[in-house]
């Protein structure tokens, strides 16, 4: 009887997969919005919470409670509550152009919702608890983005697309007509053409190479991509999106409202933290609170819960019955796709079903393309129509069926058994063809089977060389060691380095949650000022915030090429530079190499990533080498090259690799001036199988004034791999 929301404490429950967590929260949803609260249901999925929604709006209609329930997504969650402030990207175009005609820009109510004073608190649902530490969420910023229709971007757009590819230079095109015509239509706001023009000239070129898969809707005149399981026509990635539309223009008849879209300038105005929530309360239901590890429990923390339930089942006890070798491993992937075949066979012969979980599309097609697949077999993927992919899901938990999916499916998919043939059978065998870094995923991949009282069984098959790239070459020697002699040990391995992976990721999370922080801060006085109409000030504070918001990382290679690292130990370090470069696959970072002993010279300057060769000049063919190991001509040399590349506004990361102690004492001094001309400057260093502790090198690491350092020791081959691996993967793409 108590409507205050201080009656409520901040509560999760664990509810089984299948057991009902829809219902559970539509029916708390409605009794709170009788109480007179306003309630969010948000969902890390677009379409599951449309189903949802669908399910139960009559149910709302009747209660009178439909205007006070919303279903939506945290990015839908998340624009609603920056919209009730008012319209960001209306805002910005109307200074951009110099328009006085805002009021009508400045409020967007298509899913605002009104917590102002004299109305409903709210009070926020979760469909599944793991969305508070995803890498999607958790020190992520919902970007704002405005699409300027304009003329000149248009043109430049359609110049690069036409250039061969070859010729896509950020200079070349810096120096075309195009591009002068779109920086004098941005009078007063040139820096914009500095920054997109990179951008375009990257996107072209990752459009050639590196792709977004997209769907392409000839009758909508629209392109989607995947968003969990189903193809969104709302998301654009970058200005590859912009390519797609150009590659499929001719499939589109007249579509100039949708070129128009598609060929806009891109204006980053804002970057606001999704975990930056602040709803009266918080409850939520997931059926993986239990597989929380220690490091998630310490974000959930952060959002103040106080009671963590979880419900017993239902249905009779849960009948998950592992296959006898849990886990199989596979040399390569068609050893792999041969070996998952055999065994579907082998069930669906015995009247049971299986369901195949592949990491990704790309290796499901990849099936789908190769020997093994057979014409009985269906293929569960999200370009699938609604009705298609209903009819096949319902269809995987029959007798003598066997369905290939990916890892999209392994939640919210509910594949139901209604077949007493496939029950006797022993029900639904799911196979998981790839080792999950988070536990939760794998137990909602597991709760695909054995539902609502019904028989099924789990197992894994995965390849040796997805290990490798997860784990490293000593992981996997280990791991075919416990596989021929200790499979109970190799399940037990396997956790423990997932665990240590979580931990590194949950580190990972809580730095990129303080960078994500900084955006926020500096767009929210932006929004603040524009808010004001404080034209004084709008254009200063909007150039500040544009131009802190990175357009990618420099990363400045120091790599020691003395007498020392000859032979088997540079083979090394290109082996490990390679996977650097593999790592940062897609993302639109530069590098710069420099190669130092005695002396220090810069071999390569503001390449793009993909473009470095890791190829490494040896000491007989270079000139570059020279005997003894000095850090300050490297240090200076990194300096000139930071200096150099400062317009291009990208985060500065040096990261230098040495086997010897420095003979010019510890650079701190030097390395202080560097971070004070770099404010943001990171410095990751890394000691090779050298003599003696590197204290030089570690120190260095700490110098004063860097916004980031760290200080690896590799022993060997292997360690040198990873630890050029762990740094690549710590940084991420901030615009």
């Amino acid at each position: 009887t108590d409507k205050s929301v201080e009656a409520l404490p901040r509560q999760l429950a664990q509810v089984g997969t299948g057991e009902g967590k829809s219902l559970i929260l539509a029916m708390i949803s409605l009794l709170l919005g009788l109480l007179g609260f306003r309630v969010w249901c948000v969902c890390y999925s677009q379409s599951l919470q449309e189903r949802d929604r669908k399910t139960f709006e009559k149910l709302f209609d009747a209660f009178g409670v439909h205007d006070q329930v919303t279903y939506c997504t945290i990015a839908q969650y998340s624009e609603a509550k920056l919209a009730e402030q008012g319209d960001i990207r209306r805002l910005t175009e109307a200074m951009l152009k110099g328009s006085e005609s805002t009021a009508a820009a400045t409020l967007n109510t298509s899913l605002a919702s009104e917590t102002r004073e004299g109305h409903p608190q709210e009070i926020l649902l979760l469909d599944e608890v793991d969305m508070f530490f995803s890498p999607s969420f958790y020190g992520r910023t919902h970007d704002q983005v405005l699409q300027m229709a304009m003329p000149e971007a248009s043109e430049l757009l359609r110049y690069i697309w036409q250039l061969d590819i070859a010729s896509v230079k950020v200079e070349e095109v810096e120096a075309s007509d195009q591009f002068k015509q779109l920086k004098r239509a941005l009078q007063g706001f040139s820096f914009i053409a500095d920054r997109e023009v990179q951008q375009m000239c990257h996107d072209r070129q990752s459009f050639e190479n590196e792709r977004k898969p997209y769907h392409v809707d000839v009758y909508g005149k629209q392109i989607g991509y995947k968003v969990f399981g189903s193809i969104c026509y709302d998301i654009i990635h970058g200005y590859q999106t912009a390519f797609a539309y150009l590659k499929e223009e001719h499939r589109f008849g007249k579509a100039e409202a949708a070129m128009e879209r598609a060929l806009s300038l891109r204006v980053s105005c804002g970057h606001f933290c999704y975990d930056d929530i602040h709803p009266a309360c918080i409850l939520g239901v997931s059926g993986t609170l239990s597989s929380v590890d220690e490091h998630q429990r310490a974000i959930l923390a952060n959002y103040k819960f106080t009671m963590f339930t979880v419900m017993p089942s239902v249905y009779n006890k849960f009948e998950l019955q592992l296959v006898k070798h849990r886990t199989a491993l596979s040399e390569t992937r068609e050893d792999q796709f041969r070996d998952i075949t055999t065994r579907v066979k082998k069930r669906i012969s015995q009247g049971g079903a299986v369901v195949v979980f592949f990491k990704s599309p790309e290796i499901l097609m990849e099936y789908n393309d190769s020997t093994y697949y057979e014409d009985r077999f269906a293929i569960l993927s999200e370009d699938l129509s609604s009705a298609t992919k209903d009819f096949r899901i319902k269809k995987a938990a029959t007798s003598k069926q066997a369905t290939f999916t990916h890892a999209s499916f392994g939640r919210g998919t509910d594949f139901a058994c209604y077949d007493r043939n496939l029950s006797e059978a022993g029900g639904v065998e799911i196979i998981q063809a790839f080792f999950s870094l988070d536990k939760t995923e794998e137990v909602q991949i597991q709760g695909r089977t054995a539902r609502q009282g019904h028989r099924g069984s789990w197992g894994m098959c995965l390849c040796i060389k997805d290990l490798e790239e997860e784990f490293g070459v000593t992981v996997v020697d280990q791991v075919k060691k416990l596989h021929e002699t200790n499979v109970d040990g190799l399940d037990n391995f396997l956790g423990l380095e997932r665990s240590s992976k979580q931990k590194a990721q949950t580190e990972k999370l809580e730095k990129d949650k303080k960078e994500a922080e900084k955006r926020d801060l500096l767009s929210q006085k932006y929004f603040r000022v524009l808010l004001r109409r404080e034209d004084g000030n709008r254009k200063l504070v909007f150039e500040d915030l544009f131009r802190k918001t990175r357009a990618g990382n420099h990363f400045v290679f120091c790599l020691d090429n003395s007498w020392s690292m000859t032979g088997a130990r540079t083979q090394g370090v290109e082996e490990a530079l390679a996977d650097f470069i593999k790592a940062r696959k897609g993302k639109p970072d530069k590098a710069s190499l420099i190669l130092f002993a005695t002396k220090a010279v810069r071999v390569k300057h503001m390449k793009h990533i993909h473009e470095l060769d890791s190829h490494l000049p040896t000491a007989d063919t270079s000139g570059y080498y020279f005997s003894g190991t000095h850090f300050e001509p490297a240090l200076e040399e990194a300096g000139k090259a930071l200096y150099d590349a400062v317009s291009a506004n990208m985060r500065p990361v040096i990261i230098f690799m040495t086997d010897g102690d420095n003979w010019d004492g510890d650079c701190l001094e030097t390395m202080s001036g560097l971070s004070q001309t770099h404010t943001d400057l990171e410095c990751h260093c890394i000691f090779y199988n050298g003599i003696g502790w590197g204290r030089h090198l570690e120190a260095m690491s700490q110098a004063e004034g860097l916004a980031s350092g760290s200080f690896r020791k590799a022993e060997n081959f292997a360690a040198l791999k990873e630890a050029f691996n762990s740094i690549a993967l710590g940084f991420e793409y901030t615009k």
